[in-house]
């Protein structure tokens, strides 16, 4: 159980996350987010805080911070694991139990009727494929409306994880022209059981266009290895073999090499960066 000192914490980083998402919704105009969110988690967390300073014993503390908690939600759970990272305590997957280096919140977008949606015009389901996926972190909003899980009245979707998927099922048929935005959370790396470490990302920006790119100290290091890979921010999923999926990017180990998805290049001016693990 959350003592209150570490719901006053964790609230204050979910402020922040929520702010950072309010801007991002501004920017991009998806409207999914109550604007007023951050105001609301900083002044409840604030009274929350004095209370605890001026009156620690004050027997509704307890109800106060779980309310404050509450309202934190989806980025309490991600501020949760923010705080309990700083603070040096363990992180786990409850997917998995797997031991974490930290959390990262990955985010991708698609509009149904486009050849590298991963969901068809009519279709209800699609999957997506990741390591490390931390189960109950995933959102979606279409067209910008965020759709809840679980509805029987309403648009709905349901969902189910394992470590290495998340399975989506629609209760309604995806139609031309909508804008599928969805996130959900990874963890960095496991434990290094095998004693390897996390090393300082690699990064290269393109001059001129490419076909693909080679890192020399990649050569000979695992898919497994690979903590995050990101092109122009965007997080991408490493595979071995060629692939049209615009969400995922071609890896050789043998020579450290990234290549993009068919009939795709790195444009000038594009950064790929790659964090991973190695002895």
């Amino acid at each position: 159980m959350l003592t209150t000192k570490q719901i006053i914490n964790i609230a204050k980083v979910s402020e922040y996350l929520a702010q950072n998402a309010v801007t991002t919704n501004e920017i991009f105009n998806t409207g999914s987010l109550d604007p007023s969110l951050p105001q609301k988690i900083y002044a409840e967390n604030a009274a929350l805080a004095w209370c605890y300073t001026n009156n620690p014993t004050e027997p509704t503390l307890t109800q106060v911070a779980n309310w404050v908690y509450q309202l934190c939600g989806y980025y309490g759970v991600l501020a949760r694991s923010i705080v309990t990272q700083s603070s040096g305590n363990i992180i786990y997957n409850p997917t998995t139990g797997e031991l974490l280096n930290g959390i990262l919140m990955v985010q991708n977008q698609f509009t149904i009727g486009e050849s590298n949606a991963p969901l068809a015009v009519g279709g209800t389901t699609f999957t997506i494929t990741d390591s490390r996926i931390v189960a109950g972190s995933f959102l979606m909003t279409v067209d910008g409306l965020q759709i809840p899980q679980g509805a029987t009245n309403q648009n709905s979707y349901t969902i189910l994880y394992s470590s290495s998927s998340i399975i989506v099922t629609l209760n309604f048929p995806a139609q031309a022209g909508q804008v599928f935005i969805y996130e959900y959370n990874k963890g960095l790396a496991t434990s290094n059981t095998s004693g390897k470490t996390l090393q300082p990302t690699l990064y290269h920006t393109f001059v001129g266009s490419a076909s693909s790119y080679a890192f020399s100290q990649l050569i000979n290091v695992p898919i497994t290895d690979l903590v995050l890979v990101s092109r122009d921010t965007q997080v991408k999923q490493p595979v071995l073999t060629s692939t049209s999926n615009m969400n995922q990017i071609q890896y050789t180990p043998s020579t450290g090499t990234f290549t993009p998805p068919t009939g795709d290049v790195f444009l000038d001016g594009e950064v790929i960066s790659v964090t991973y693990v190695s002895l």
